[in-house]
């Protein structure tokens, strides 16, 4: 039984015991202090120079602070179990950035210069070939790097984050230009609703265009080709809602809820998407919080995935 079991169970135990016992315990001493105050008032109509507060009282007095103290002591130790179930969680995710992302770029390192070394010929195509796989190589590590070095900033609050009324309209036309590659490629249309009347938004708009280009790439990788993502928006009170939505593969139910976690992703996404860092949606969601805004998906397996983006509208 590994460590990550064995903190799981521990936790489901202090769920189960831990209230219903203080509740049960409280009463208990409750009904003591009442019956115990009961018989004082009794005795005191007897003798008035008796103490009102008897050693009883004081005792379960006494023992009411230790079972508190001690069931405070437990919640610290689920918070500990928690972030001991987190800290594990997120370093089998970095031990599989590390082996599996890392690895299918510098394994075309590692051919490509044994070749080299051996000093065989090697024809035109060949050599633009192993400039494409290099080339490629390298594109896939930058963005490693700057996904890591992105969530370590998002942690520490670091975010360069600089506010100005935008349009919407200019954010996605912007990103339809990024993306026309791609969906071009998968053969994927990107169908855009925007209503005449949106107001401005107040955001960093180089950061919401990240937002949105990490939202439709994710839902052109995790669609089949020949599909449609559709792109809307609408005014809700004094805020803008954006939602992106595809017909894919869906996430798993019991995968959402960690999907915006760290190095989190869906249990079906290696067939569609094998190169992911896990880190794309915790910094689109980081983004959108910082702005004061919330980011939230609704799933369903094999029918497809709308993600939604609620922001603050600009003040008029």
């Amino acid at each position: 039984m590994n460590t990550h079991t064995l903190l799981h169970k521990a936790q489901n135990i202090v769920k189960l015991i831990a209230l219903p016992a203080f509740v049960l315990f409280v009463i208990f001493v409750l009904g003591a202090v009442f019956f115990e105050r009961a018989q004082i008032l009794t005795q005191l109509q007897c003798s008035s120079t008796q103490s009102v507060f008897s050693p009883m009282l004081f005792f379960l007095v006494a023992l009411v602070g230790v079972f508190l103290a001690t069931y405070v002591l437990v919640i610290l130790r689920n918070h500990e179990i928690n972030a001991l179930k987190q800290l594990e969680a997120n370093r089998d995710a970095l031990l599989n950035l590390t082996t599996h992302q890392l690895g299918m770029p510098l394994a075309t390192f590692k051919w490509w210069l044994e070749i080299l070394r051996e000093g065989t010929d090697t024809s035109p195509a060949e050599k633009e070939e192993a400039c494409d796989q290099l080339q490629e190589g390298i594109v896939r590590l930058d963005q490693i790097i700057n996904s890591l070095v992105s969530a370590t900033h998002l942690r520490d609050g670091q975010v360069h984050y600089e506010a100005g009324d935008i349009s919407l309209l200019e954010a996605v036309d912007s990103v339809k230009k990024l993306t026309a590659m791609q969906l071009k490629h998968r053969t994927q249309t990107l169908s855009v609703e925007l209503p005449c009347d949106l107001p401005t938004l107040h955001v960093d708009g180089k950061l919401l265009e990240g937002v949105i280009r990490e939202v439709v790439e994710n839902a052109s990788f995790y669609s089949p080709e020949g599909t449609m993502i559709h792109l809307r928006a609408r005014k809700a009170y004094s805020r803008v809602q954006i939602e992106i939505e595809d017909h894919g593969h869906g996430i798993p139910a019991e995968d959402i809820p960690n999907i915006f976690k760290k190095f989190s992703r869906a249990s079906n996404a290696n067939g569609y998407k094998p190169a992911c860092t896990g880190l794309g949606l915790y910094i689109a969601k980081g983004i959108i919080e910082r702005a004061g805004g919330s980011m939230w998906l609704k799933s369903e397996l094999d029918r497809g995935t709308t993600v939604f983006i609620n922001l603050p509208a600009a003040e008029s």
